[in-house]
């Protein structure tokens, strides 16, 4: 175990969609909701218990802008479920909910991606990040 989120494939996919982005992975900060236990869906107990850590985290870090991954994350942080793509905010701070990483590992369907991509364009949108026309035509049919 490293101790640190988002390692091992969903890692390797983060950081990919990262740098395609025309990020660094070094220029993001990445935080779970449930600390103590690296895999699998959080119990209501655990998301109860944790949750507070990660709403001090995002207090401390102040983002400019939140990537929910996954259903549990996003509602940990806005208390109730949200639909991917659509924008919501959390203390002032806009929250994209998408796609668990998880889950897009599993489907060999390389389009499945693209809603993932599309929540990850609607972001450099939303930072003024230039967006090339190759990122634009990422997982579409060709």
């Amino acid at each position: 175990m490293v101790g640190e989120p988002f390692v091992g494939k969903a890692g390797q996919l983060l950081t990919k969609i990262i740098e395609t982005m025309g990020l660094r992975r070094a220029d993001t900060y990445r935080a779970t909701v449930v600390k103590c236990r690296p895999l699998g869906t959080p119990t209501l107990d655990e998301l109860a218990t944790c949750t507070p850590y990660l709403i001090q985290q995002v207090k401390i870090i102040q983002p400019r802008v939140i990537v929910a991954l996954g259903g549990a994350a996003v509602e940990a942080l806005l208390g109730e479920a949200a639909p991917r793509g659509q924008w919501r905010e959390f203390q002032g701070i806009p929250v994209m909910p998408t796609l668990l990483l998880d889950d897009l590992i599993r489907d060999p369907d390389p389009y499945a991606k693209r809603p993932l991509w599309e929540d990850m364009l609607a972001v450099l949108e939303r930072l003024e990040k230039p967006i090339t026309e190759k990122q634009r035509g990422f997982f579409l049919a060709k």
